[in-house]
């Protein structure tokens, strides 16, 4: 009954979400821990196990040897196991013997299971219990957050709290329980924003991103080399370690992604205007030809392409995809170099502060891709004596690269706000100086020669109008101004950068390498915010 329980449920996760792929995290306790391993590789799912001590270490907990054949047997059937560093204080020799600091280890795997889970599955008597790492402990840790004891989290930062599965089920006799014990609750965090409809908002803008990979999976595999190239050169991915290799992948899928729905927003808005402007034209023209038919059809053809273009757009969240792959993108590309760095901080622990709410998806996919998936002890990217090396790649490939970006993007928006306000207040006084032409022959003649042609040439000031229009909504002249303070910061981080690496500094290049990254973190953050406050519309020529 258990087994089918917890069967129905990664069926039911796996129909609600068919594109997300299911990983269950769980460091194969006895008894519920390894049931719900056992079905979760029977429905094909991987399984990551977390250890909460060396593994010669642990392995004392399961003292028969069918417990401990059971143990080892899920273990090599297991896509990645990895154990947690000990607590602060904590040595080897204290966990030799059971007592407090052991279980402080079972309480930071339980932590980590909480934290790391989308969804928090417990099979669990429902009696709450003070002991250090029980799973009524863990329950606790996924509603109402964990201890930051537990966990690297600024005081300042909102509780990360998620759902909890709960299977009522009794301590004993795991294998031979009445029905009506096996119940199932969901159970979510008690604040004001985090519900069941929030949570399932979250986990539904996750699947779109898989789907979206999968969707547009050849453009992704064709240009992803290309993505990554900008990042790093060939050479240097060659030498990476798995780990690495794979946080530059999912950069370059998101990258990819973020620029396709980009160039569909961006021509989406661009023919929004035009058609607009033909829809203004038709009605200065429907004043000249009163009563041509074709007129008034050319006005209801332009009006219904452009809000069917709209709906099209709104339809497939074109900007909201581009907006957020960015903003995902960029977390990971400074996360590849805070790895690189030897830095062991996670850009959730940062990223989408001000944010969260909105962007809360791409925290939580952040935070179960730190996942060790990979072997982070091989290669240089690991040895203490290339972190010089390293630091100068950051150094080269990063704070200077990202210098000359935002240097470059700050120059282009102003000249192009620049070209379009040129472009409008041309139009704006050409379209002022013709009706000023014929208010004047209105005066002085009977007869206006110039009625006509200035009724059309009024279009001018529209256009100007549409010009100013696309500018802002653009973002041109806020973009300039955010890039350039950007520019600035990357430009003197440069200077001290190098001098810390000049004089053998490595301490202090690390710590402005995670300084340098939260600014970033912030100044994406801050950019995603402020083009999600003007979003794309039908736009108005008046």
């Amino acid at each position: 009954m258990l087994r089918r329980l917890i069967h129905e449920f990664f069926a039911d996760v796996q129909e609600e979400y068919p594109h997300t792929p299911l990983m269950l995290i769980s460091p194969l306790a006895e008894g519920a821990d390894r049931i719900a391993a056992e079905v979760a590789l029977e429905s094909g799912i991987d399984l990551i196990v977390p250890l909460p001590m060396p593994v010669r270490l642990y392995e004392r907990d399961f003292e028969s040897w069918e417990s401990l054949g059971e143990f080892r047997g899920l273990l090599k059937r297991a896509k990645h196991v990895f154990e947690l560093p000990l607590m602060d204080g904590t040595f080897e020799r204290d966990l030799e013997q059971y007592g407090a600091r052991r279980d402080e280890q079972y309480a930071l795997v339980g932590a980590y299971v909480a934290r790391h889970c989308q969804i928090l599955i417990a099979l669990w008597d429902g009696v709450p219990s003070t002991l250090v790492g029980s799973t009524a402990q863990v329950v606790e840790f996924k509603i109402h957050g964990i201890p930051s004891s537990y966990a690297h989290q600024s005081p300042l930062d909102i509780v990360e709290s998620g759902p909890v599965y709960h299977i009522l089920t009794p301590r004993s006799g795991a294998e031979n329980i009445p029905n009506y014990s096996l119940t199932t609750t969901w159970i979510y965090p008690e604040t004001d924003n985090q519900n069941e409809a929030e949570f399932q908002r979250i986990f539904r803008r996750i699947d779109g991103f898989n789907a979206d990979c999968v969707k547009h999976s050849e453009v992704v595999a064709s240009q992803k080399p290309k993505s990554k190239s900008y990042v790093l050169p060939p050479e240097i991915m060659a030498s990476m370690p798995e780990s690495l290799a794979m946080n530059l992948d999912r950069y370059a899928t998101a990258d990819v992604l973020a620029g396709l729905y980009q160039r569909r927003t961006l021509r989406t808005l661009l023919w929004l205007f035009v058609l607009v402007f033909i829809v203004v034209s038709a009605q200065v023209t429907s004043f000249i030809l009163t009563g041509n038919p074709w007129v008034l059809l050319l006005y209801l053809i332009g009006l219904s392409a452009a809000y069917t273009g709209y709906l099209w757009a709104h339809r497939g969240e074109f900007e909201i995809k581009y907006l957020d792959y960015r903003a995902l993108a960029e977390g990971l590309r400074i996360q590849l170099f805070w790895q690189i760095a030897g830095l062991k901080d996670n850009i959730a622990e940062h990223y989408m502060r001000k944010q969260k709410g909105d962007l809360d998806w791409i925290r939580d996919a952040v935070i179960t891709w730190s996942i060790p998936l990979g072997d982070y002890k091989n290669g240089d990217f690991q040895n203490e004596d290339t972190l010089g090396e390293r630091l100068q790649l950051i150094g080269k490939h990063w704070i200077d690269d990202q210098y000359q970006y935002f240097l470059k993007s700050a120059q282009r928006d102003s000249t192009r706000l620049k070209k379009l306000k040129i472009w409008g207040n041309a139009f704006f006084f050409a379209g002022l100086t013709l009706a000023t032409l014929e208010t004047s022959f209105d005066f002085l003649l009977a007869h206006n020669p110039l009625t006509h042609l200035t009724l059309l040439l009024g279009v001018i000031q529209v256009f100007g109008a549409l010009l100013h229009g696309y500018g802002e909504k653009r973002l041109f002249s806020e973009q300039s101004r955010q890039y350039t303070r950007m520019a600035t910061l990357f430009a003197n981080a440069k200077k001290y950068f190098m001098l810390q690496l000049k004089t053998g500094n490595k301490e202090a290049a690390q710590s402005l390498t995670l300084e340098l990254g939260k600014e970033a973190l912030i100044e994406n953050g801050d950019w995603v915010m402020l083009h999600r406050e003007r979003p794309m519309e039908v736009p108005k020529a008046g």
